[in-house]
């Protein structure tokens, strides 16, 4: 899934949310990910500058770090480190992977997220450099990193 960020004109936050239009789903647990995508939907990462609530969660770390994150599974992370989490274990998510998206050549000129691609995977996989390795090439072809 992706998630883009959003400003609100009148309070001037900048959080970072996700459409069921930004997701596509191929597993053998769609109905379970897609319950999972409906959580994320409603869960608003505040990635304003002057934030100090803390909760960014994996996407909100991604986009303010500038840089990629992954765990081979969810159930190392805290509620506060990953507030999806009770529903990424009930919806049987294991690993998961966020990479920050750009337009434009990001190792010539260094710039700010347009947003993050959330991975997740039904199965735990220590591996995940392979699977970073094929996205960053995709996002690459496509100019997105």
């Amino acid at each position: 899934q992706l998630f883009v960020p959003r400003l609100d004109r009148h309070s001037e936050v900048v959080t970072l949310v996700t459409h069921k239009d930004l997701t596509r789903v191929n597993s053998v647990h769609d109905q379970k990910f897609w319950k999972y995508h409906e959580t994320s939907t409603k869960f608003f990462f505040n990635v304003s500058p002057t934030s100090t609530d803390g909760l960014l969660g994996l996407p909100g770390r991604c986009f303010l770090l500038n840089r990629p994150e992954w765990t081979p599974s969810v159930c190392c992370y805290r509620p506060l480190e990953y507030p999806r989490l009770a529903s990424a274990i009930e919806c049987q998510v294991h690993s998961t992977m966020a990479i920050p998206i750009y337009a434009g050549d990001f190792t010539v000129e260094p710039q700010m997220a347009l947003g993050v691609l959330e991975v997740v995977l039904d199965h735990q996989t220590t591996n995940l450099g392979h699977v970073f390795e094929f996205l960053v090439g995709v996002l690459r072809r496509n100019g997105f990193y």
